[in-house]
Parts: C-alpha cells; sequence; structure tokens
C-alpha cells in the first residue's frame, strides 16, 4: 500500500465510529450544551411562546381577500401548554396542544423586517411567555407595544397594512377584548433616496439640502431651520383611492389669520379626487386652475425658500411624495429672487437682482425688435447699421416674420429637449443645436447671421429666471409680442407690453396682488422685497404685501447679548 492510500474496510472496520478531530469534538459538544440550554428554559413555565411564519390561516381569509396581495404574511405567536410532549412521539397531540395567541399580520414590502422582530414579535413573545402558567391569560399588546393603536373594522385593519403597519390580531377567548377586534403598531419601511443639492434651483452661495419625497424628513428640515414652538402643521388627508398626507405649514403670530382660515377652508372642501401626486394638482383642486400661464404660486424644492416665506407671512404646503413644497400668496417678485441675496452685500445683491430683470426683459422683447426693425419699421436704426443687418439676410428666401417664428420654434425645442435629456447627453444636445444647427441654417441661407444672436440672447435671458415655471411663461409670452409687433410695427410693439402688464396687474394669489410690490406701489414692499436690497439691519419691518399679523422682524436688545443663556439649556451642545 503506498504512502496516503487509504486502508481497504474489512469486516473489522465495519461499525466502528471515523476518528474526529478536536474541532469536531468542540463543536458538537457546544451544540449539545446549547440542546440542554434550551431544554431547561422551556421548563421554567412549561410553556414555549413561539413565532412561526405560515400562509394566511382561514380566518383571516377576509384580509387576502380584501388585499389581493401575494406578499401578505401572517406571523403567529403560538404557546405550547405544559401537558405537550416533548419527545419525538405525540405530534399529533402536540400539534392539537399548540394555541395561537396573536397573528401578526403585515405586506412584506412595506414594513422594516428588523423593527418588526425586535418592536412587535420579541415583546409579544416575552409577555406570552409571562403570561402562560394561566389557563386562558388575558394578553393585552398595549403593555409591551406602547405605540399600538386600537383599530375596528376589517377596512380599517387592510388600510393600515397598505400604510406599512402591523396588525396585531389576538385570538380573543370568551370575555376577553371582544370590543377592541386588533391593533396596529407602525413598523413601516420607506425607501426613497437621501437629503442631496438641488437640481432645479441651484445656488451659488446659499444652503445645498433640498426636499426629498418623504415628507417626514421634509418636515424635520424646516424644523431644524425654524425651532420655534410657533411653527404650526397641520396635516390633512387627501384622495380617494390612495390618501396622501398634506401638511399645511404656517408661523403663528406672523401669518395674517384670514389667510390661514382661507387656505384651511380650500384643503376641507376640495373635491374627492382619486390620486393628487404633486403641488400643481393639489393647486388645481383646492384652489382653482388659471388659463394664465402665469403661475400663481411658488414651487420650491429649497427648505431655506419655505423658511423666509413663513418669516415673511406666507404659507407652505408640503404633499407626500412630491419634493416640491408650495407658497401661497406669490408674486412676481417673489417668483424671481433667489436666497443668495441672504448671503451677499446688498450691492451685489441688488445688481444680480437688475441683470435678472434685464435678462427677462430682453429675452421677451428682442425677437420682436428684430422683426419691427427688418420688416416694420427700418427707420428706427441708423442707415448704416440698418445696412450691415440687412446683409446678413441676403439670400434669405422668406420674409422676417416666418423666419423669426420658425427659428423661435426650434429654439424652444432644442431647449426643452435639452431639459429633459439625460444628464449624460444634455450638453452634447445643447452644443449640437446651438452651435451646429446655427451655423447649419446660416450657412444654407435658412437664417440670418443676427437672427442666430438674437435666439442666444433670447436663450440666455430666460434661463436668468429664478423659477421654472416663470421662464415657461415668458418663453410663451414672446409669440404674441412677436405677432402684434408684425402686425403694427412699433405701436404694436408697446400695446402688447401694455397688455402684458395689464394681465400681470389684474391677477391675485389669494386676493394679494400679483405685481405687488410695484402695481399698486408700496414703498415699505419695494424697499424690503422689491427692486431695491437693503442691509438686514434697515429691515426691520416685514413686507406689507403679505399683511403679516406681526410686522415687526424683531426688537432690539433681545438677540445677541454677550452671555446671555439658552432657555433650551443647550449651550453647550
Amino acid at each position: 500500500m503506498w504512502p496516503g492510500a487509504s486502508p481497504q474496510t474489512t469486516p473489522a472496520h465495519r461499525g466502528r465510529a471515523p476518528e474526529e478531530s478536536p474541532l469536531v469534538r468542540r463543536v458538537l459538544r457546544l451544540r449539545r450544551r446549547v440542546t440542554r440550554l434550551r431544554e431547561r428554559m422551556r421548563g421554567l413555565d412549561g410553556a414555549e411562546p413561539t413565532s412561526r411564519s405560515r400562509a394566511i390561516p382561514a380566518r383571516l381569509r377576509w384580509l387576502r381577500d380584501a388585499l389581493a396581495s401575494d406578499d401578505l404574511a401572517c406571523d403567529s405567536i403560538e404557546a405550547r401548554s405544559p401537558s405537550e410532549p416533548r419527545g419525538g412521539g405525540g405530534a399529533g397531540r402536540a400539534a392539537q396542544a399548540r394555541r395561537v395567541l396573536f397573528d401578526v399580520v403585515y405586506l412584506r414590502s412595506m414594513v422594516d423586517r428588523r423593527q418588526l422582530l425586535e418592536e412587535v414579535l420579541k415583546p409579544l413573545q416575552k409577555q406570552a411567555r409571562k403570561a402562560q402558567p394561566a389557563p386562558r391569560p388575558r394578553l393585552d399588546p398595549r403593555l409591551v407595544l406602547p405605540h399600538a393603536r386600537p383599530v375596528r373594522g376589517r377596512r380599517a385593519i387592510a388600510l393600515g397594512l397598505v400604510r406599512g403597519q402591523a396588525a396585531v390580531l389576538p385570538r380573543r377567548p370568551p370575555g376577553a377584548h371582544a370590543d377592541v377586534p386588533g391593533f396596529l403598531v407602525r413598523v413601516d419601511r420607506r425607501e426613497g433616496r437621501s437629503v442631496a443639492e438641488s437640481s432645479t434651483e441651484p445656488e451659488l452661495v446659499a444652503s445645498k439640502d433640498a426636499f426629498v419625497e418623504d415628507l417626514r424628513v421634509n418636515l424635520n428640515l424646516l424644523r431644524f431651520r425654524l425651532m420655534t414652538p410657533d411653527l404650526a402643521v397641520r396635516l390633512y388627508r387627501v384622495g380617494r383611492l390612495a390618501p396622501k398626507r398634506v401638511a399645511f405649514l404656517y408661523l403663528r403670530g406672523v401669518a395674517q389669520e384670514e389667510l390661514v382660515r382661507a387656505v384651511d377652508g380650500r384643503l376641507r372642501r376640495m373635491p374627492d379626487f382619486d390620486y393628487v401626486a404633486s403641488g400643481a394638482e393639489l393647486q388645481a383642486l383646492a384652489f382653482g386652475a388659471t388659463l394664465s400661464p402665469f403661475p400663481v404660486s411658488q414651487e420650491t424644492e429649497r427648505p431655506e425658500t419655505v423658511v423666509r416665506a413663513l418669516a415673511a407671512g406666507r404659507v407652505a404646503l408640503l404633499v407626500d411624495g412630491s419634493p416640491f413644497a408650495l407658497l401661497y400668496p406669490t408674486t412676481m417678485v417673489e417668483l424671481d429672487k433667489r436666497n443668495e441675496s441672504g448671503f451677499l452685500n446688498p450691492p451685489i445683491a441688488m445688481f444680480i437682482r437688475w441683470l435678472r430683470y434685464l435678462g427677462l426683459f430682453v429675452a421677451v422683447s428682442a425677437p420682436a425688435l428684430y422683426v419691427t426693425v427688418m420688416a416694420v419699421s427700418p427707420q428706427l436704426l441708423p442707415p448704416d447699421l440698418l445696412v450691415a443687418i440687412s446683409a446678413t439676410r441676403e439670400g434669405v428666401p422668406y420674409p422676417v416674420i416666418l423666419e423669426a417664428l420658425l427659428m423661435l420654434v426650434t429654439l424652444d425645442v432644442v431647449t426643452e429637449a435639452a431639459l429633459h435629456a439625460p444628464a449624460s447627453i444634455g450638453q452634447t444636445l445643447t452644443i449640437v443645436g446651438s452651435l451646429i444647427v446655427g451655423q447649419a441654417a446660416v450657412q444654407a441661407k435658412l437664417a440670418s447671421s443676427m437672427m442666430i444672436i438674437v435666439l442666444a440672447v433670447t436663450s440666455i435671458g430666460t434661463l436668468l429666471a429664478a423659477n421654472l415655471p416663470l421662464s415657461y411663461a415668458f418663453r410663451i409670452a414672446k409669440y404674441p409680442i412677436v405677432a402684434a409687433t408684425s402686425a403694427f410695427g412699433i405701436y404694436g410693439f408697446a400695446l402688447a407690453f401694455v397688455a402684458l402688464s395689464v394681465h400681470l396687474v389684474s391677477l391675485r394669489s389669494m386676493h394679494v396682488p400679483y405685481m405687488a410690490p410695484m402695481g399698486p406701489v408700496e414703498l415699505r414692499g419695494v424697499l424690503t422685497q422689491g427692486p431695491v436690497v437693503l442691509p438686514a439691519d434697515m429691515r426691520r419691518l416685514r413686507p406689507d404685501t403679505f399683511r403679516p399679523a406681526d410686522e415687526t422682524r424683531g426688537r432690539a436688545g433681545l438677540v445677541g447679548q454677550v452671555g446671555s443663556p439658552d432657555p433650551s439649556g443647550e449651550e453647550g451642545r
């Protein structure tokens, strides 16, 4: 026999146990100790409550029929009677001796399994083990589940399950909890993205966090900025098929009581709609839709903007599942304002604000002025400049108005495609649309080079808008202005701007003029929130545009005292 070969099995080796290594013997010895410890624990009170996942029992078939979901699960808290045999025989008697104390029903896709085990199943097992010596123990889940909420009715239990709650349904013996069919415990698991930087409202010198789709996280972001008991939060449920939570926020003592009552009444009287997915649908249902392209409510995903609005006497609405907040009332000035003004020196902030106003004016007026000069009123320009601009249109086969409308539509198509394209190809699409297509259109005599310059100025001016719906409104407004200018020249240009101004002045947002504080003129509003930016120490009064209940921002001597104690006792944290 060569080395390493196994010996031939002979009758002498049959029945002899193979040689065990020390490690194997140690593992077997440890396993036997664990088994003896479990048997000793069973003998403490003669019963062993267990949690056993299984199919939905027959008594809960109504729950499966109500949900029609295959991810419905049931964990049964069982107890074995002291007479149950522990040996291998008597399996039938053991099955008969088990008693189900609780049925814990939940949806696997909606609950946190670890939280369910630690906060629901284990406490119920411990309670069942302590009360087991009694022949018919009276078990109350509220003794070990402080957050358990009694629930009545099958529909209420089904609604709790789809919201991420676990239903604790006790097996009620005669005379025990006959009036309470079950309890609901919140163990939901909310999958979503973490707090990140805003993608629709980028700012250079401001806070970087933005709202997410979880209402609880959004309220947390606001409360960390407004640590005051005056921040009132009212919760509503909207939607018939899938109810969603809506949070109504305002500052008590700052927001006007009439405004609070008006918003509360509209939320309570809104129609019973199937599903409310965003703040835009909530606005249309509760506050009514408008045919104007200009937004009468402000949508923002920045908590800093909401905090500044609440401090000015406005109110906010947050919809669960939407990363945007609705602010009421709103004005044109508030829509075209960024938070950077609070982090920059007043001259710089005023310069940026005036640049934004100038950009929006150029974006609306540049195409119309080009059509006026080239087609209707060429005498507005000096002869030399007129000849230079006219030379760029040499070879273009159609009129100026058709050229302008064709290129404006092309610009909007390219802009919309770049906004909605994936980030990996958005920049490439912008370069192709702006440079390659523009240069090709000039070489093919489809547009003049001056028209390409006008398009570039218009695009840049539109992007200066601080609010995306406001930029869409200005993109739409330039078309009727171009049409009026092509028909009546410079007079049509003036009449179109007058009509636009009349339309903006006639708009209202919760009974607040849309063009306030410039139309009507309010001196304090112009100095505190208009085109003029004053230092913080000179803005002690809140703008009277929103009619705040408390018009004073602060009083001297209350803040900034050296050595003043923190009333919350957390000055050292």
